[in-house]
């Protein structure tokens, strides 16, 4: 499976200059597992669309200030109080945001954050999908 999402990554890398690359979803009929190709394949396919959030920044801050920024624009009930236990290691994915597949950057985050009762539940991880050159704060989600 990591070598899939890995070849995905890199096809939508190469074609960013052209704005889209053409990507093909597969659906196997007999187990419905899903893949992604740069061809059709054989039985079912659908051809999407794959977005590059833009060119990459080599001034990006650091795990750390990126980890805070994704706690602070998350969802959390009280930010302030959030503690990052724990980062994990940036990687891509696509997602869907504002009705479109982009790649987007991937930090694993665990974060011990106060309830709506006012007390620590424990550290949880979290992914929060920031855009590649901006470091907008796509979303944060619970695994």
């Amino acid at each position: 499976m990591h070598g899939t999402a890995m070849t995905l990554a890199v096809v939508a890398t190469l074609w960013c200059a052209a704005g889209w690359a053409g990507v093909y979803k597969c659906t196997d009929p007999d187990t419905g597992a899903v893949t992604f190709s740069q061809v059709p394949c054989a039985g079912e396919s659908e051809r999407v669309k794959v977005w590059a959030a833009s060119a990459r920044d080599t001034s990006r801050p650091s795990m750390e200030a990126l980890a805070e920024q994704c706690v602070k624009e998350g969802r959390f009930k009280d930010p302030a109080s959030a503690e990052i236990v724990e980062i994990g290691d940036m990687g891509s994915k696509i997602i869907t945001y504002a009705n479109r597949e982009i790649v987007a950057q991937r930090l694993p985050i665990k974060v011990n954050a106060r309830n709506g009762y006012g007390g620590y539940g424990g550290a949880t991880w979290y992914d929060c999908y920031l855009s590649r050159a901006s470091n907008q704060v796509f979303m944060v989600v619970a695994r």
